[in-house]
């Protein structure tokens, strides 16, 4: 399987379960769709093609925190970014492609040619203090989606508070923050149950970030259930201890070599066995 198409189609796993945009809806596009964008832009990097076939069709307002990266809606990003040459009187030299809008606020684009590309930043307006309104903003675009899947992780639960009209506020918030919960959860037992069996190094960095957040939550939740301060002393050593394992893991092996995940596994569930013990 294409490396990318697995990284996005383990991502929409993850935000299925969590709930993300769960009433927008995460769709792919079509084959004609993308044959479509291909006869009028040219061939399309690797991992756009394989997020506008797995995610990449409709706008992610809650994974992107207002972001929009939807193919529905080309038209209208394109539309901004002319405007946003204009008023700063440049286009980037070699072929690229608009991919997004924030709010009429800025664009990102992708220049072409290269499988996990570069994304650039360019705001409506002219950087007068610093002179320069073309900047690079990720180093690829798969590291600008773990950015987005980063914050979401960390960002997402805050909007548990809006609560909609006729619903009872403490039962919808309980039930928002259940579900969170049970998602949460089920990632880490996914995780857990493929074992040594990830090789994909797209994979792995996102698995990294999900069990990064995920040892911290466990440890929040241990910390704020009433037990006392050595015993919480003790546990965050513990997951200071794992983190920094983690850290090291990922400095010692690249994103084009992969690690003996199942090592990790069991690294986690040690930890967590730990932190119960010591409740």
């Amino acid at each position: 399987m294409n490396i990318y198409i697995e990284y996005f189609q383990t991502l929409k796993a993850y935000l299925s379960l969590l709930g993300i945009d769960k009433n927008t809806g995460l769709a792919g596009c079509s084959d004609e769709e993308i044959a479509s964008l291909i006869r009028e832009k040219g061939e399309l990097p690797a991992t756009y093609e394989a997020y506008l076939r797995t995610i990449g069709k409709k706008f992610l307002f809650d994974f992107m925190d207002a972001e929009n990266m939807a193919y529905d809606h080309l038209g209208d990003i394109n539309q901004f970014a002319l405007r946003t040459f204009k008023r700063n009187a440049r286009e980037p030299e070699s072929p690229f492609l608009v991919i997004s809008e924030r709010r009429y606020e800025y664009i990102s684009l992708i220049h072409m040619g290269e499988d996990d590309p570069q994304v650039w930043i360019m705001s409506e307006f002219w950087d007068s203090r610093d002179g320069e309104n073309l900047t690079i903003r990720n180093n690829s675009f798969t590291e600008l989606i773990n950015s987005f899947f980063r914050r979401c992780l960390s960002g997402y639960p805050a909007s548990f508070g809006w609560v909609p009209e006729g619903e009872d506020r403490a039962a919808y918030i309980d039930m928002q923050f259940k579900a969170w919960e049970d998602g949460i959860n089920g990632i880490a037992e996914q995780i857990s149950s493929a074992g040594a069996g990830i090789h994909n190094p797209l994979v792995i960095s996102l698995n990294q970030i999900f069990l990064e957040f995920y040892a911290v939550d466990v440890l929040n939740n241990s910390a704020g259930s009433g037990s006392p301060p050595t015993e919480t002393e003790e546990g965050n050593e513990l997951m200071n201890r794992f983190l920094n394992d983690l850290a090291n893991l990922k400095d010692s092996h690249s994103v084009e070599k992969s690690f003996n995940w199942g090592l990790v596994a069991v690294a986690v569930i040690i930890v967590l066995l730990l932190i119960k013990l010591l409740m």
